[in-house]
Protein backbone atom coordinates (compact mmCIF):
# COMPACT_ATOMS: atom_id res chain seq x y z
CA UNK A 1 0.00 0.00 0.00
CA UNK A 2 0.88 3.56 -0.45
CA UNK A 3 0.22 7.03 -0.41
CA UNK A 4 0.67 9.89 -2.77
CA UNK A 5 0.06 13.21 -1.42
CA UNK A 6 -0.05 16.76 -2.61
CA UNK A 7 -0.91 19.99 -2.01
CA UNK A 8 -4.62 19.24 -0.40
CA UNK A 9 -4.85 15.30 -1.51
CA UNK A 10 -4.31 11.87 -0.94
CA UNK A 11 -4.25 9.16 -3.30
CA UNK A 12 -4.68 6.04 -1.13
CA UNK A 13 -4.05 2.62 -3.02
CA UNK A 14 -4.89 -0.44 -1.84
CA UNK A 15 -5.17 -3.10 -3.10
CA UNK A 16 -4.94 -2.96 -6.84
CA UNK A 17 -7.76 0.64 -6.18
CA UNK A 18 -7.19 3.49 -5.30
CA UNK A 19 -9.24 6.24 -3.35
CA UNK A 20 -8.98 9.61 -3.23
CA UNK A 21 -8.98 11.64 0.14
CA UNK A 22 -8.71 15.56 1.26
CA UNK A 23 -6.11 16.27 3.51
CA UNK A 24 -7.21 17.90 6.21
CA UNK A 25 -3.33 19.33 7.61
CA UNK A 26 0.03 18.15 7.26
CA UNK A 27 1.67 17.22 11.23
CA UNK A 28 5.27 17.83 11.44
CA UNK A 29 6.27 14.34 12.16
CA UNK A 30 6.89 12.28 9.26
CA UNK A 31 4.78 8.96 10.08
CA UNK A 32 1.43 10.56 11.16
CA UNK A 33 -1.17 12.39 8.88
CA UNK A 34 -4.83 13.75 8.93
CA UNK A 35 -6.94 13.17 6.93
CA UNK A 36 -10.95 13.49 6.30
CA UNK A 37 -12.21 9.90 5.55
CA UNK A 38 -16.11 9.88 4.46
CA UNK A 39 -17.55 6.88 5.50
CA UNK A 40 -20.72 5.53 6.73
CA UNK A 41 -22.79 8.54 5.65
CA UNK A 42 -20.40 11.38 7.48
CA UNK A 43 -17.48 13.14 7.33
CA UNK A 44 -14.54 12.29 9.85
CA UNK A 45 -11.39 14.11 10.56
CA UNK A 46 -9.05 11.75 11.67
CA UNK A 47 -5.14 11.57 12.75
CA UNK A 48 -3.65 8.53 11.31
CA UNK A 49 -0.18 6.79 12.23
CA UNK A 50 1.21 4.79 9.46
CA UNK A 51 1.98 1.75 9.58
CA UNK A 52 5.42 0.52 8.24
CA UNK A 53 3.79 -0.47 4.82
CA UNK A 54 2.29 3.13 4.12
CA UNK A 55 4.66 5.05 2.30
CA UNK A 56 3.96 8.79 2.08
CA UNK A 57 5.55 10.90 -0.76
CA UNK A 58 7.49 13.60 0.58
CA UNK A 59 6.26 17.35 -0.57
CA UNK A 60 9.66 18.25 -2.15
CA UNK A 61 8.79 14.77 -4.63
CA UNK A 62 4.51 15.34 -4.91
CA UNK A 63 5.58 17.28 -8.24
CA UNK A 64 6.61 14.46 -9.36
CA UNK A 65 3.93 12.15 -9.27
CA UNK A 66 1.30 14.75 -9.64
CA UNK A 67 0.81 13.84 -13.83
CA UNK A 68 0.63 9.94 -13.21
CA UNK A 69 -2.04 9.60 -10.73
CA UNK A 70 -5.72 9.35 -11.35
CA UNK A 71 -6.48 6.99 -13.34
CA UNK A 72 -7.83 3.82 -11.15
CA UNK A 73 -9.26 7.07 -8.45
CA UNK A 74 -12.39 6.21 -7.37
CA UNK A 75 -14.09 8.77 -5.02
CA UNK A 76 -15.78 6.59 -2.11
CA UNK A 77 -16.50 3.59 -3.37
CA UNK A 78 -18.76 0.93 -0.96
CA UNK A 79 -15.50 -1.43 -1.78
CA UNK A 80 -12.35 0.65 -1.99
CA UNK A 81 -13.46 3.53 0.69
CA UNK A 82 -13.71 0.93 3.95
CA UNK A 83 -10.53 -0.82 2.05
CA UNK A 84 -8.53 2.30 2.27
CA UNK A 85 -9.55 3.07 6.14
CA UNK A 86 -8.79 -0.47 6.99
CA UNK A 87 -5.43 -0.45 5.54
CA UNK A 88 -4.75 2.85 7.06
CA UNK A 89 -5.90 1.79 10.87
CA UNK A 90 -4.99 -1.57 10.74
CA UNK A 91 -8.85 -2.61 11.42
CA UNK A 92 -9.79 -5.95 9.74
CA UNK A 93 -11.21 -4.54 6.44
CA UNK A 94 -14.50 -6.87 7.39
CA UNK A 95 -15.28 -4.71 10.43
CA UNK A 96 -14.28 -1.09 8.83
CA UNK A 97 -17.12 -2.16 5.78
CA UNK A 98 -19.94 -3.83 8.10
CA UNK A 99 -19.55 -1.31 10.72
CA UNK A 100 -18.27 -3.28 13.67
CA UNK A 101 -15.85 -2.98 16.10
CA UNK A 102 -14.45 -6.26 18.49
CA UNK A 103 -12.56 -4.57 21.64
CA UNK A 104 -10.08 -7.27 24.04
CA UNK A 105 -11.51 -6.89 27.16
CA UNK A 106 -8.30 -8.75 28.84
CA UNK A 107 -6.67 -4.96 28.41
CA UNK A 108 -8.96 -3.13 30.60
CA UNK A 109 -8.18 -3.60 34.05
CA UNK A 110 -10.98 -3.83 36.41
CA UNK A 111 -11.71 -0.40 37.91
CA UNK A 112 -10.44 1.45 34.44
CA UNK A 113 -12.60 3.08 31.79
CA UNK A 114 -11.02 3.33 28.61
CA UNK A 115 -12.46 4.92 24.93
CA UNK A 116 -12.75 3.48 21.66
CA UNK A 117 -13.57 4.81 18.00
CA UNK A 118 -16.87 3.25 16.82
CA UNK A 119 -18.06 4.63 12.99
CA UNK A 120 -16.18 7.95 14.10
CA UNK A 121 -18.23 8.20 17.67
CA UNK A 122 -16.37 8.05 20.74
CA UNK A 123 -17.43 4.48 23.23
CA UNK A 124 -16.43 3.96 26.60
CA UNK A 125 -16.01 0.68 28.50
CA UNK A 126 -16.00 0.63 31.52
CA UNK A 127 -14.66 -2.62 34.09
CA UNK A 128 -16.70 -2.21 37.43
CA UNK A 129 -15.51 -3.14 40.25
CA UNK A 130 -17.92 -4.87 42.52
CA UNK A 131 -18.79 -1.81 44.94
CA UNK A 132 -19.07 0.27 41.48
CA UNK A 133 -21.43 -2.76 40.62
CA UNK A 134 -23.37 -2.51 44.14
CA UNK A 135 -23.52 1.21 44.11
CA UNK A 136 -25.33 1.64 41.13
CA UNK A 137 -27.23 -1.33 41.26
CA UNK A 138 -28.53 0.10 44.81
CA UNK A 139 -29.94 3.90 43.02
CA UNK A 140 -33.38 4.90 43.49
CA UNK A 141 -35.11 6.13 40.16
CA UNK A 142 -36.36 8.54 41.99
CA UNK A 143 -33.24 10.29 42.65
CA UNK A 144 -32.60 10.46 38.71
CA UNK A 145 -33.54 12.62 35.95
CA UNK A 146 -33.54 9.99 33.41
CA UNK A 147 -34.58 7.08 35.08
CA UNK A 148 -32.90 3.63 34.52
CA UNK A 149 -31.93 1.08 36.49
CA UNK A 150 -28.68 -0.45 36.10
CA UNK A 151 -29.82 -3.87 34.92
CA UNK A 152 -31.31 -1.95 32.13
CA UNK A 153 -28.22 -0.53 30.77
CA UNK A 154 -25.66 -3.50 31.00
CA UNK A 155 -25.45 -6.89 29.88
CA UNK A 156 -23.12 -7.64 32.44
CA UNK A 157 -22.65 -6.46 35.51
CA UNK A 158 -19.34 -5.55 35.26
CA UNK A 159 -18.96 -4.09 32.34
CA UNK A 160 -20.78 -1.21 31.38
CA UNK A 161 -20.63 0.15 27.42
CA UNK A 162 -22.11 3.61 26.42
CA UNK A 163 -21.24 6.57 24.29
CA UNK A 164 -18.75 8.96 24.96
CA UNK A 165 -20.87 12.01 24.09
CA UNK A 166 -22.90 14.49 26.70
CA UNK A 167 -26.15 14.11 25.72
CA UNK A 168 -25.67 18.12 26.12
CA UNK A 169 -24.26 19.62 23.49
CA UNK A 170 -21.48 16.72 22.88
CA UNK A 171 -18.68 16.84 24.09
CA UNK A 172 -16.55 14.01 25.88
CA UNK A 173 -16.47 13.54 29.44
CA UNK A 174 -13.96 12.29 31.38
CA UNK A 175 -13.57 8.83 32.82
CA UNK A 176 -13.20 9.02 36.62
CA UNK A 177 -14.51 12.03 37.77
CA UNK A 178 -17.16 14.23 38.74
CA UNK A 179 -19.38 13.97 41.80
CA UNK A 180 -20.94 10.56 41.22
CA UNK A 181 -17.02 8.69 40.13
CA UNK A 182 -18.43 8.14 36.67
CA UNK A 183 -17.72 10.58 34.24
CA UNK A 184 -17.81 14.60 34.16
CA UNK A 185 -18.14 16.86 31.05
CA UNK A 186 -16.11 19.75 31.35
CA UNK A 187 -18.04 21.55 28.70
CA UNK A 188 -21.14 22.31 31.09
CA UNK A 189 -20.67 20.73 34.24
CA UNK A 190 -22.91 17.37 33.51
CA UNK A 191 -22.14 15.03 36.22
CA UNK A 192 -22.48 10.76 35.02
CA UNK A 193 -22.43 7.97 37.69
CA UNK A 194 -20.71 4.78 37.22
CA UNK A 195 -23.98 3.59 34.97
CA UNK A 196 -23.86 6.46 32.89
CA UNK A 197 -26.53 8.02 34.34
CA UNK A 198 -27.22 11.72 34.28
CA UNK A 199 -27.21 12.81 38.03
CA UNK A 200 -26.54 16.56 38.14
CA UNK A 201 -26.07 19.04 35.23
CA UNK A 202 -27.66 20.20 32.00
CA UNK A 203 -27.62 16.94 30.20
CA UNK A 204 -30.90 15.83 29.52
CA UNK A 205 -31.17 12.21 29.47
CA UNK A 206 -28.47 9.51 30.31
CA UNK A 207 -25.08 8.25 28.03
CA UNK A 208 -26.50 6.49 24.79
CA UNK A 209 -26.06 2.44 24.95
CA UNK A 210 -24.80 1.20 21.27
CA UNK A 211 -25.31 -1.87 19.85
CA UNK A 212 -23.67 -4.75 21.26
CA UNK A 213 -23.31 -8.37 22.37
CA UNK A 214 -20.29 -10.46 24.12
CA UNK A 215 -18.22 -12.58 22.13
CA UNK A 216 -17.29 -15.13 24.57
CA UNK A 217 -15.91 -14.47 27.99
CA UNK A 218 -12.95 -11.67 26.78
CA UNK A 219 -14.20 -9.58 23.41
CA UNK A 220 -17.35 -7.60 23.29
CA UNK A 221 -18.41 -6.52 19.58
CA UNK A 222 -19.96 -3.13 18.97
CA UNK A 223 -21.72 -2.11 16.32
CA UNK A 224 -24.68 -5.34 16.28
CA UNK A 225 -26.76 -6.88 18.49
CA UNK A 226 -26.67 -10.57 18.99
Amino acid sequence: MSIEAYSNLAFVRCYRSTVQLRIHKWPVRSDLVILIIPAFGFRKVVQVKLRPAVKVVPSSARSRYLGGVGTDCFLNSAFVQPCATSCLTGIPFGEVAMGVLDIDLTQIPEGKSSTFLWRGKPIFVRHRTPEQIEASEAVELNKLKDPEYDHQRVKRPEWLVVFASCTHLGCVPVSNAGQYGGYFCPCHGSHFDLSGRIRRGPAPTNLGVPPYYFVGDDTVRIGKSE
